[in-house]
């Protein structure tokens, strides 16, 4: 699986050149991807990032309920991952292998890019013409960041079918239908005794 070091993009290697070589190992193994076939229309892109799992994972329970075609994808964006530790990418990259693994268990894969999310996700947009996004919500201001140009620049592109629906999916703790209703202290909190939510099951993915 593991491919020549050249193939892997500037951005990333700059990011990883001073990790332990078994991280770099790891990272070329991680990087064989596959390549996309897109069906005539509806497919749906899930758009992973810290959400490497596929039970209790809301956003893949509804793109395999609504599309016939999914797309799981994984982007090495340097602004999501050039803060990450030496542990914290051998962590991401085991995740990878095994949410990879997973998949492809089902007959489905985890399609690895590199560069811009923004870019990769409209130029799979265009391979597979999908008509839905779906990626989880997240607290960090620089990913948020990230997800926000992500969806203004789908909403500014053109595409011959429209332009897809970007969906932020959360899966909270606790059982709480409006996050405005939960209270400032720690100690009003425990006693309205929210319910911990049911994680969602793994779905079975459309091959």
């Amino acid at each position: 699986m593991a491919l020549a070091f050249h193939s892997i993009p500037f951005c990333v290697i700059s990011c990883c050149k001073s990790r332990p070589s078994s991280t770099r190992r790891r990272l070329l193994t991680v990087r064989s991807s596959g390549d996309l076939s897109g069906p005539s229309s509806g497919a749906a892109v899930v758009w992973y990032k810290h959400d490497l799992r596929l039970d209790d994972h809301p956003g893949l329970v509804s793109a395999t309920l609504q599309q016939r075609t999914v797309v799981p994808v994984y982007i090495f964006d340097r602004r999501i991952i050039s803060g990450l530790s030496d542990k914290m990418l051998d962590i991401l990259l085991f995740a990878l292998e095994d949410l990879k693994r997973l998949l492809k268990n089902q007959g489905s894969d985890l399609f690895i890019r590199f560069g811009s999310s923004e870019d990769v996700i409209i130029k799979i947009v265009n391979e597979v013409k999908a008509t839905e996004v779906f990626t989880e919500e997240d607290v960090d201001y620089n990913i948020h960041r990230v997800i926000n140009i992500v969806q203004s620049s789908l909403s500014a592109a053109s595409f011959p079918w429209g332009s897809p629906k970007f969906h932020c999916w959360k899966a909270p703790l606790y059982d709480v239908k409006n996050m405005k209703d939960l209270p400032a202290s720690y100690k009003a909190f425990q006693k309205m005794k929210f319910r911990v939510s049911n994680p969602t099951a793994s779905p079975s993915l459309p091959c």
